[in-house]
């Protein structure tokens, strides 16, 4: 199942669903503060190998690539609907330098966080505004 089809029901009905509903919770608020599974089985009082068990079991994808999954979506979508500046876009997600940021953001779209915004820009930024001549 895909995390957004998982997201779309949002009910737990198995024994594991509980653990999972908890752990997908824990990532949407958390995931820029904490990228690390040792918080979330803190959280969750359960051992990294039955939370990867469970996530990788009912998702087909690690924990680890969940929250960066959900760190992904944002980027892009930060990217795409505004035009804030690419540093504070960088520190927003937790990152501790904007050469870090690049790197990741290339790494998941095969550009740079720039070029990226460039060719996927959902509304115009206000930098450059057209003149209109009569």
């Amino acid at each position: 199942m895909t995390i957004e089809k998982y997201l779309q029901h949002r009910a737990p009905v198995q024994a594991n669903d509980q653990i999972i509903w908890s752990f997908i919770n824990l990532v949407e608020q958390y995931y820029i503060q904490h990228k690390s599974i040792k918080f979330y089985t803190d959280q969750l009082n359960i051992s990294p190998r039955k939370l990867n068990d469970i996530i990788e079991n009912y998702f087909g994808l690690s924990p680890s690539k969940i929250i960066h999954k959900f760190l992904e979506i944002e980027i892009k979508k930060e990217l795409t609907t505004t035009d804030k500046p690419l540093k504070e876009l960088c520190y927003s997600f937790g990152f501790n330098k904007p050469s870090t940021f690049t790197k990741y953001v290339k790494n998941i779209t095969g550009v740079t966080p720039s070029r990226y915004r460039a060719l996927n820009a959902v509304l115009p930024t206000t930098k450059h505004k057209t003149k209109i001549l009569f």
